[in-house]
């Protein structure tokens, strides 16, 4: 499955209306940017299932798998790949 980053900002652009997704990079801190915190994280992880039709375990809903857009891919590519 290609979990494409123009898809992860399209799905928290429609949680997180007030910010400029488009313009965050791959590699900045969702967290530190004020993107995610723990309630807009888990709309976000449930916005994720829906859109890939996936189940995400709980062990990977953490801060470091979610840091960055690069790392949801890693984490997405390596443990839900099909």
């Amino acid at each position: 499955m290609n979990y494409a980053t123009t898809d992860l900002k399209q799905i928290l652009k429609d949680l997180n209306t007030f910010y400029d997704v488009d313009s965050v990079g791959d590699d900045v801190d969702l967290f530190a940017k004020g993107l995610l915190d723990s309630l807009i994280l888990i709309q976000f992880v449930m916005a994720i299932e829906n859109h890939y039709k996936i189940q995400i375990r709980n062990q990977d809903i953490n801060y470091e798998s979610f840091k960055t857009f690069s790392k949801i891919k890693t984490m997405l590519k390596s443990n839900y790949a099909s």
